[in-house]
């Protein structure tokens, strides 16, 4: 693994489900990023640390699958402190977790194959 993204987990993801599934998949997961950071945020800051471990660790699998590490690791960190003290993250690891999306965004962006850049938006739960 090299910077903000492990290419052999892309690779092996790749190889799994073919190409185009593949490619799908990072744009689905670049179009839930924004939202699975606010609902940790959200949960952080009401101080629910049970919502905190779900948001954490369902950010750090799907970060794992597109290999993701350094966010998905933060994120695993995030998720274990709430599930074995009860406590949330501070708001400078927050940002910390927001500049590392921003980073895996714009690797993913970057990826061979990707012709748009921008990545379909996540459908509203409103």
């Amino acid at each position: 693994m090299t910077g903000i993204l492990d290419q052999s987990v892309l690779a092996e993801l790749a190889n799994d489900i073919g190409d185009q599934a593949a490619r799908q998949f990072t744009d689905l997961y670049r179009a839930a990023l924004g939202r699975r950071l606010d609902v940790l945020a959200f949960s952080a800051a009401s101080g629910n640390a049970f919502a905190t471990y779900e948001a954490a660790a369902g950010l750090a699998s799907a970060s794992a699958m597109v290999g993701a590490t350094p966010l998905a690791q933060t994120a695993w960190a995030v998720a274990r402190d709430a599930m074995r003290n009860g406590t949330v993250p501070q708001t400078e690891t927050l940002q910390e977790l927001k500049r590392l999306a921003r980073d895996t965004e714009t690797a993913l962006a970057r990826q061979p194959g990707d012709d748009d850049p921008d990545p379909p938006q996540a459908p509203s739960s409103r």
